[in-house]
């Protein structure tokens, strides 16, 4: 088995910085002060951030050759996925949790009557046509949405940190929250330092009574060829007086999700990472039948499959991911939620979900 010291979701990201030689998206490496911030993190592994337990990650299938089916062996569906234009809740409440899936990891969570949103991708995610195309736009249009009260990035990768969409919500003053490392990316696009909330694992940050922890993750960053693991990254859990919501950002299956459970659970919905998985991935990506799984272990009393439907990232088939999880928690008794793109999501409405994938 030839052994790769990067994934192949490295090698594509590696191949869109080499286009990108110059463009501004490609994001800024943490140096001097900020650099010094970062060593001082029980991450920080020598120069990088790193694991426990670390990754090996493998390629059984030569890495062209690996890249050739991936770039030329088309899995999208013919046609769009099933999408409704979101409808926000009106009035915010302490009381309430509403969760809008708006495509890959793309999130909007109103709890503790706050209004966050994670990983947003209004464009392409890629500044090349030819590198991660989404299968169809958002439900909503970015000047749609209502007033949000915090971003939320899980790491720097292309397909959840987008400069435009980062840009627009710092042109209205939002608040970001991200790892450590990421702010560098935000600060060379010209976000104000006052925006910008940098996190290591299991710090915590209070907005107007609501608690936003960095938790971890088991993953890798990058966005060009000389920045891998220059960042941190992270998942993200949202508690507020009556609510808590989880959100597992990409990772790996590990002990980190009882930890989690442990200190922040039980959580009334978590969003699960659930798609663009391969064995040789396994070190940096859940499986569906993991992802179900570390949802019960983070004791979340449901989860939403997330990471899917929006882009051609792996090799499986368009709605695999989503099949084999909801195969998964009615096997094990776990409430897997199948929102379609832009529905709202109340845990006391779930009997109004289908599993629509079956009509496509």
């Amino acid at each position: 088995m030839k052994k790769f010291t990067k994934t192949f979701t490295t090698a594509l990201v590696a191949l869109t910085s080499l286009a990108m030689i110059g463009c501004s998206s490609f994001g800024s490496k943490p140096e001097g002060d900020q650099m010094k911030a970062l060593e001082s993190s029980p991450q920080f592994k020598g120069d990088k951030f790193g694991n426990v337990p670390p990754t090996v990650d493998t390629m059984e299938m030569g890495m062209f050759a690996l890249l050739w089916e991936f770039l030329f062996k088309s899995r999208k569906p013919s046609e769009p996925l099933p999408s409704v234009k979101p409808v926000f809740a009106s009035t915010l409440t302490a009381d309430q949790l509403n969760v809008y899936w708006l495509g890959h990891s793309t999130l909007i969570i109103e709890t503790g009557g706050k209004r966050f949103i994670t990983d947003p991708i209004f464009g392409s995610a890629s500044p090349f046509s030819f590198l991660m195309t989404r299968l169809q736009p958002a439900p909503i249009a970015f000047e749609e949405l209502p007033e949000i009260h915090g971003v939320l990035i899980s790491h720097d990768h292309y397909d959840h940190l987008e400069m435009p969409t980062v840009k627009k919500f710092a042109a209205k003053g939002v608040p970001f929250f991200v790892p450590l490392g990421v702010g560098s990316h935000l600060r060379g696009w010209g976000v104000s330092e006052d925006l910008i909330n940098e996190m290591d694992w299991w710090d915590e940050k209070v907005l107007d009574g609501v608690t936003i922890a960095c938790t971890p993750s088991r993953h890798f960053s990058g966005r060009g060829l000389s920045d891998g693991n220059s960042t941190l990254w992270s998942s993200w859990s949202i508690i507020g007086d009556k609510k808590r919501f989880f959100y597992s950002g990409d990772t790996a299956y590990s002990p980190h999700f009882k930890a989690i459970g442990e200190k922040y659970g039980p959580f009334d919905i978590a969003a699960m990472e659930n798609g663009a998985y391969n064995e040789n991935w396994s070190d940096v990506h859940l499986f569906p039948e993991q992802s179900v799984q570390a949802s019960l272990e983070v004791q979340a009393k449901a989860m939403i499959p997330v990471h899917w439907g929006m882009y051609d990232l792996a090799l499986h088939d368009w709605f695999e991911p989503i099949k084999r999880a909801v195969q998964h928690g009615d096997k094990i008794g776990a409430n897997v939620l199948t929102p379609q793109i832009g529905q709202t999501i109340r845990l006391e409405e779930k009997s109004v979900l289908s599993r629509w994938w079956g009509m496509l």
